[in-house]
C-alpha cells in the first residue's frame, strides 16, 4: 500500500541534474522525427516492456529500480518536444479567448498550458511520469553509480541505467512540487536565476488557485460581467514590466498570474529546446516550428510581454 506521504518521500529521491551534461547525453538519443511537429509514434505508457519494468519496480519494495532500456530515452525526449508544441498552442487559444472578451475562461486555458509546459520541462530534463497502475517515474539520467577508488582503479565503469520509481497518484500541486524539486537540485545555465529563485518558493496552491476557483467554487466567476457579455480588456496578460522586476511584478498581477507564469515556463522550455537544437538538426527543426507557431498571431500578448531577442 502507498501512504499519502509516499510522494513527498519519492520527490526527494529525484536526483540533481546538470543541463550541460544532459544536453550532450541527449545527442545519442535524438528521436527519428520525420516531419517536424509529428506526434510521438507511441504513447509512453504503451512502450513495449514498460509494464514488466513497473512490476520489477514494485518488487523492489519502494526502492528505485535500475535497468537499461533501448529507445526509452528517445521516446521521453520526443514526448517533451511534443508537449512543448501543445503548450504553445493552448496559450495561443487563451490569447484568442482574450481577443474575444472571454476573459475569465481564458484563465483555465493559461493554466492548462502551464501544466503541459511543466511536463515538457521535466521531460526535456530527462524525467517522465507515465500513468500505469500508478504514476511511474522514469529518470533517463540519474545520478551515476558511486564506485570506490579501488573499483575505479580496476577499470570498472559506473552503470548508466535508467532509474524507475513508483509514485502515488499525483495531484497538480505535486507536479508543481516535482518541478520545484528539479529546480532546487539542478543547474541550467540558460535560465534566469532571479526567475528560478521565485519559482522555487512559489506555493503549489498559487499555481492552481485561479483555475480551481473557476472549476470548483460554485459561486465564483473571475470577471462576473463576462459571464453574460464579452468583456475585452486590451491590456490583460500583457506587460513589458514582466521582463524587468520579475518577482515584484508577478506577485502583484492580480488575476493575470496564470498567464505570466505560463509565459515564464514557456520561455524556460523554449530555452532548453533552442540550446539542444544548436547541436541537433532534428531538434532545431522542432524549435523553428515552435517559433513559427508563436508568430501566427495567436500569441500577441506573449510576444508583447517578453524580450523577443531571446527566441
Amino acid at each position: 500500500m502507498f501512504s499519502m506521504a509516499n510522494n513527498e518521500l519519492n520527490i526527494k529521491k529525484i536526483d540533481g541534474r546538470d543541463w550541460e551534461s544532459i544536453k550532450n547525453k541527449w545527442l545519442a538519443y535524438i528521436p527519428n522525427i520525420v516531419t517536424p511537429g509529428a506526434a510521438p509514434s507511441i504513447e509512453l505508457k504503451k512502450f513495449f516492456g514498460l509494464q514488466d519494468l513497473y512490476s520489477k519496480t514494485a518488487d523492489a519494495n519502494k526502492a528505485p529500480y535500475f535497468e537499461e532500456v533501448v529507445s526509452l530515452r528517445s521516446a521521453i525526449l520526443w514526448e517533451g518536444l511534443y508537449l512543448t508544441h501543445k503548450a504553445i498552442h493552448v496559450i495561443g487559444s487563451a490569447n484568442i479567448h482574450l481577443d474575444n472578451g472571454i476573459t475569465s475562461w481564458s484563465l483555465p486555458n493559461a493554466y492548462q498550458a502551464s501544466f503541459f509546459t511543466i511536463k515538457a520541462i521535466i521531460s526535456l530534463l530527462g524525467i517522465s511520469f507515465p500513468q500505469l497502475s500508478k504514476p511511474f517515474m522514469i529518470d533517463c539520467f540519474p545520478k551515476g553509480e558511486e564506485l570506490t577508488r579501488s573499483q575505479l582503479k580496476k577499470g570498472r565503469v559506473p552503470k548508466t541505467e535508467l532509474k524507475f520509481l513508483i509514485f502515488n497518484d499525483l495531484s497538480h500541486v505535486e507536479h508543481w512540487e516535482i518541478l520545484q524539486r528539479i529546480l532546487f537540485v539542478s543547474t541550467v545555465n540558460c535560465w534566469d536565476e532571479d526567475v528560478i529563485e521565485y519559482l522555487k518558493t512559489m506555493p503549489g496552491e498559487k499555481f492552481v488557485e485561479e483555475r480551481n476557483n473557476l472549476h470548483y467554487v460554485n459561486n465564483y466567476w473571475t470577471f462576473p460581467q463576462d459571464l453574460f457579455v464579452p468583456n475585452i480588456i486590451p491590456s490583460f496578460a500583457e506587460s513589458q514590466d514582466f521582463t524587468t522586476d520579475y518577482k515584484e511584478f508577478i506577485t502583484k498581477c492580480e488575476h493575470q498570474h496564470s498567464f505570466f507564469l505560463n509565459y515564464t515556463l514557456i520561455k524556460m522550455a523554449l530555452s532548453l529546446v533552442k540550446d539542444l537544437g544548436s547541436l541537433s538538426n532534428t531538434v532545431n527543426d522542432e524549435y523553428q516550428l515552435m517559433l513559427t507557431s508563436i508568430q501566427t498571431g495567436m500569441h500577441s500578448r506573449f510576444l508583447n510581454s517578453i524580450d523577443t531577442a531571446i527566441l
